[in-house]
């Protein structure tokens, strides 16, 4: 499946710059196998990256231009459904809404009924009036599985769908990262004092199972609904081990 991702800085000085870049190439280079097409958006910049050229992908991973208050999504394509081919990479427009879906939308996979598109467009399509109006009570999930960001293009709301997949949120000092795959390795650190060993943490909340719409500014919940159904869970475990303190 895919690897999504949001990360939002706050006041960030030249040094975490280069360090947040450091970081996105150390998740992108991770979850890279999902090599079906890469999505970048930065809200510094409103520049949105769609390419099958991982290559090229990294380079302007090193050149990212980022600021206080900048919003990145990006998104790494395991294909599902639908061409491997730019019209199907993530980070599709709706409006005031790019969203980016990990998982499937368990319709027919037919290309017939599908018209070469991903399931996962499928879905955003399907929603895309009530994602806009922020209706999150008639955004139909079923059938949907995993987790989706659709963020406003002026970035200061994201809402996230979790339907047995968690949206897991990393707390740093001078941003927060978005995530549907454990980072809990990569954001790891062991101290030793004397014969006592410690492992510090970064704090971290998982939103399970609900349609979430956060202002990104403070990431307070604005709407939530949960989402009653069965329950399937699923994870990854990095295998990094770098800290970030940022």
């Amino acid at each position: 499946m895919c690897y999504n991702l949001v990360l939002k800085t706050f006041e960030v000085n030249k040094k975490q710059k280069k360090e947040i870049r450091s970081l996105l190439k150390q998740i992108f280079r991770e979850f890279s196998y999902n090599d079906d097409g890469a999505f970048l958006y930065n809200s510094l910049t409103s520049q949105i990256i769609r390419t099958l050229d991982y290559n090229e992908f990294e380079k302007k991973l090193e050149d990212l231009k980022i600021n206080n208050n900048t919003l990145l999504h990006m998104h790494l394509r395991k294909a599902t459904s639908g061409s491997i081919s730019e019209q199907n990479i993530h980070g599709w427009r709706f409006d005031n809404y790019i969203c980016s879906h990990n998982g499937y939308y368990g319709m027919s996979f037919s290309k017939k009924e599908l018209n070469d598109n991903s399931d996962s467009y499928e879905f955003f399509n399907k929603n895309k009036d009530a994602i806009n109006e922020e209706d999150i009570d008639n955004i139909d999930v079923d059938n949907f599985f995993g987790v989706a960001y659709c963020n406003s293009l002026d970035s200061s709301k994201l809402l996230i769908i979790s339907k047995h997949k968690t949206a897991k949120l990393y707390y740093l000092k001078s941003l927060v990262i978005i995530s549907n795959e454990s980072l809990d390795s990569l954001f790891s650190r062991y101290y030793k004092v004397g014969d006592f060993k410690f492992k510090m943490t970064v704090p971290k909340t998982e939103i399970e199972n609900k349609v979430v719409l956060l202002d990104t500014n403070s990431f307070k919940i604005l709407k939530q609904r949960e989402i009653r159904d069965y329950y399937y869970y699923y994870s990854y475990k990095s295998n990094y081990s770098d800290i970030y303190d940022l």
